[in-house]
């Protein structure tokens, strides 16, 4: 059986460009003293293993035997930081029927969310239903995911999330699968593509409304069940900025990504 330890050497680096500008700018994180988030783009644990950095429900969450973070309610887990340009990396796997999402630039507006969604998408309930903007790595009813590349219940999936002001980047196993600018979402009805928004974005903030630093956190087990979602991993790091230009923060972030896009189910 596999262990859920995360103590295992990340091969995410640092974009390479990053480098060669004239200046290089912190990220604009805002990070306690207390926080176990660290400065200058070194990896750190999003939720400490106490909850002492998180806003959580008493026994909405829990750490398993096997070190995996886990929902017990249908109740959000969040930092207590206020985030913005950073980069999230989570390492989860969904358990059948499961569905969850993490949650980005959360300012507890009961109007205004932004979610990258996380499920089972091959289970019948699902695959038969769901619309592209529902499936895993799409921005939930904003953006639908570009490719269908979730695995399984029960098998491992990574999650990365680049979150630059307005720019978002989604890759879900190594394939992008949405890259939105939230500043031309500026109703709650009609996409920026010309589409119609699902009915219950009807009466949402528009995203380029939404203010780009708030926290981060997941949904809890909507699906019911311990089994819902496990996150055996969930890193986060400042992106380092360019300069000014915000072109140079997204052309960094996609230089990890200088290959080819892999097929989808590959």
């Amino acid at each position: 059986m596999k262990t859920c330890d995360s103590g295992g050497k990340l091969r995410l680096a640092c974009a390479a460009g990053l480098f060669l500008c004239g200046a290089l700018v912190a990220s604009a994180v805002t990070i306690p003293s207390s926080s176990s988030i660290q400065k200058d783009g070194v990896w750190a644990d999003l939720f400490a293993r106490d909850f002492s950095n998180c806003e959580v429900e008493d026994g909405a969450w829990k750490f398993d035997a096997e070190g995996c973070l886990v929902p017990l309610k249908d109740r959000p887990i969040f930092t207590k930081a206020s985030l913005s340009h950073y980069e999230l990396e989570v390492v989860y796997a969904m358990g059948p029927k499961g569905n969850s999402g993490c949650l980005i630039y959360d300012t507890e507006h009961p109007r205004a969310k932004i979610e990258v969604q996380m499920q089972d998408d091959a289970d019948p309930a699902y695959a038969a239903t769901v619309e592209p903007h529902q499936i895993s790595g799409s921005l939930y009813g904003h953006q639908a995911a570009f490719r269908r590349v979730a695995k399984r219940a029960g098998e491992w999936n990574t999650l990365r999330i680049f979150a630059s002001g307005q720019r978002v980047r989604v890759v879900l196993n190594g394939v992008e699968t949405a890259n939105a600018d939230l500043s031309l979402f500026v109703s709650d009805r009609v996409n920026p593509n010309g589409s119609k928004a699902p009915y219950y974005m009807f009466g949402q903030l528009p995203l380029a409304e939404i203010p780009t630093e708030g926290r981060v956190g997941f949904q809890g087990s909507h699906a019911g069940g311990e089994a819902n979602v496990r996150i055996r991993s969930a890193k986060i790091r400042p992106l380092r900025v360019c300069g000014t230009d915000p072109s140079a923060l997204e052309r960094a972030a996609a230089a990890d990504y200088a290959r080819p896009v892999r097929p989808a189910g590959v």
